[in-house]
């Protein structure tokens, strides 16, 4: 391994002043991303319409029978007291009229299967471009936004990887809390392994891993001056390329194996 590099002050200073000195870039960058995200979920909407507007018609069914049924039972109430209870039945009708909607699920399920799983692998192949994007701009201090669409043939990776982490991270917090916190801090990187070196799913896990031995104090330290700094901005566009050029920093200031 190389030599201790990381530090939380100059990766906070680094993430901060670089996307300050290069908002143009990182602003496009992060729009194009919205924009990609947006087509994913509007594209996805648009294949399942006619599920959507099943459901959308027995609900409104449903809603104008609960309403129906409040008003014959309670004839002599007062105009509030029906316009409340009227409220009440509409925004519960799922629950109150009875109403199942597993056979229009059972109906459509292959086709949301099918592009829900398409859409969540073009997602995380447009995080794992921006990822590459976030590299190259710390490596060689430019980037395209087109490196967004680079890495789409590399999701299925992210996608087992991830799978692995999030059943690890749970194990451990079932297992007293503490161990799930560690994995999540050490593990966290598999993103990066994956975009930096093309490492499969198993092999990016055990990068980060021997990555950030001796480090979890200071990674959880960033860690909460990441999520105070997301919590606490309105501009989004702002913090969420802060907060990946941090994470960018640490990872290349990490040691290397």
């Amino acid at each position: 391994m190389e030599a201790n590099k990381f530090s939380v002050s100059e990766c906070l200073r680094a993430g901060v002043t670089g996307v300050l000195d290069n908002f143009r870039l990182f602003f496009l960058s992060n729009l194009a991303l919205g924009l990609l995200c947006m087509l994913v979920f509007a594209g996805a909407a648009a294949l399942n319409w006619p599920f959507i507007n099943e459901v959308i018609t027995a609900g409104q069914q449903a809603a104008q029978e609960a309403t129906v049924e409040q008003e014959t039972q309670a004839p002599a109430e007062s105009m509030p007291t029906k316009m409340v209870k009227g409220c009440k039945g509409m925004a519960c009708s799922m629950m109150q009229s009875g109403v199942s909607y597993f056979p229009i699920l059972q109906r459509h399920w292959l086709k949301l299967f099918i592009t829900g799983l398409l859409a969540l692998f073009l997602l995380l192949g447009f995080g794992l471009g921006y990822t590459k994007f976030m590299l190259d701009f710390y490596d060689t201090g430019t980037a395209r936004v087109s490196v967004l669409f680079s890495e789409l043939i590399r999701s299925p990776k992210v996608f087992i990887a991830g799978v692995i982490y999030l059943t690890l991270m749970l194990l451990g917090f079932v297992f007293f809390f503490i161990p799930g916190i560690i994995l999540m801090l050490r593990l966290i990187f598999f993103v990066f392994a994956i975009a930096d070196k093309n490492a499969g799913p198993l092999a990016a896990l055990r990068t980060s891993w021997l990555m950030t031995r001796g480090y979890t104090w200071q990674l959880f330290a960033i860690s909460l001056v990441i999520f105070a700094l997301a919590s606490l901005s309105t501009a989004v566009f702002l913090a969420s390329p802060i907060v990946a050029f941090v994470h960018t920093c640490v990872y290349r200031r990490l040691p290397k194996v």
